[in-house]
């Protein structure tokens, strides 16, 4: 026989299970919570790996700065730079053909020396 009492704990326990499945899939549920960590774990290591590269980035500035070794492995590797009294040689298809050099170290050092002079020159100008 369905009494009275029977029908308000069914509703009752139908009542808790909506707000369980509601808890774990609803808006901002559970299901949401993992996203949401998921979502933050991996912010996290985007913002580690962009302050590394941030790093790299500032020593590097700081070396074509301050050192004259470093901006002249730089101007060798990317710019073929070589040195006042160094001599090219180019192979191609198995011959090699002497060349001499159209930039040199010597010509990068005074575009370099130049710079810091105009540099200089517009440091006093603001300071003035």
């Amino acid at each position: 026989m369905i009494t009275k009492e029977n029908i308000l704990f069914t509703f009752a326990v139908l009542v808790l299970f909506s707000m369980l499945l509601y808890s774990l899939f609803g808006d901002k549920g559970y299901a949401d919570l993992n996203m949401m960590k998921k979502g933050r774990d991996s912010l996290i290591l985007d913002n580690e790996k962009l302050e590394q590269e941030n790093l790299q980035l500032y020593r590097a500035i700081e070396r074509l700065n301050k050192d004259a070794v470093y901006i002249e492995s730089i101007a060798r590797k990317e710019l073929g730079v070589v040195g006042k009294d160094e001599i090219v040689f180019t192979i191609e298809n198995g011959r090699y053909e002497r060349s001499m050099p159209a930039f040199t170290n010597e010509s990068f050092r005074e575009i370099k020396n130049r710079e810091i002079k105009n540099r200089e020159v517009k440091n006093r100008k603001l300071k003035q």
